[in-house]
């Protein structure tokens, strides 16, 4: 069963809370690439999905990303 876009954006948008450096400038980018990940990817889940946007992310800006609680 697909789950509903709603849902999907609210478990996108808890998983990117864990990682608050992220300039907001940057979330829709990362969604975009998120969602298109997740529909695309086999046994691809929201968290994953979330994780290769921060290494691509942290590659990207050089930068080192830490979860909350890390």
């Amino acid at each position: 069963m697909k789950q509903s876009s709603d849902t999907t954006m609210k478990e996108i948008s808890e998983e990117f809370g864990k990682y608050p450096e992220i300039p907001e400038s940057h979330m829709m980018q990362a969604i975009g690439i998120i969602l298109n990940h997740f529909n695309t990817a086999k046994g691809s889940t929201i968290e994953t999905a979330v994780q290769d946007f921060i290494k691509f992310y942290e590659l990207a800006e050089g930068v080192e990303m830490k979860k909350i609680g890390e």
